[in-house]
């Protein structure tokens, strides 16, 4: 997760960084990430995020992440989406 948010002192303040987190953290296909990038920017969109949090759990659980850390990101990324953007629009 360093990787992910170490630029900016691991909080969540692009859309990038949600995707990254949910395909590198959660193990979600590219399909799900989409549409997570598309609905966390969406007031009500931390409603629309938990339909896919138990797959995001399943996977994170593989990817040795253990299950309280991949809460406290998903709660982060849910939070973000009253201020996230995309990066090329931070230039």
């Amino acid at each position: 997760m360093h990787a992910i948010l170490g630029n900016t002192y691991g909080v969540v303040v692009y859309q990038e960084q949600v995707m990254r987190l949910a395909r590198e953290v959660g193990g979600l296909p590219w399909e799900d990430v989409e549409t997570i990038r598309k609905v966390v920017s969406k007031s009500g969109g931390a409603k629309e995020m938990d339909h896919y949090l138990d797959r995001y759990l399943d996977g994170a659980r593989v990817n040795g992440v253990t299950e309280d850390e991949a809460r406290a990101v998903w709660v982060q990324c849910q939070k973000a989406g009253g201020y996230v953007f995309n990066r090329a629009h931070g230039a």
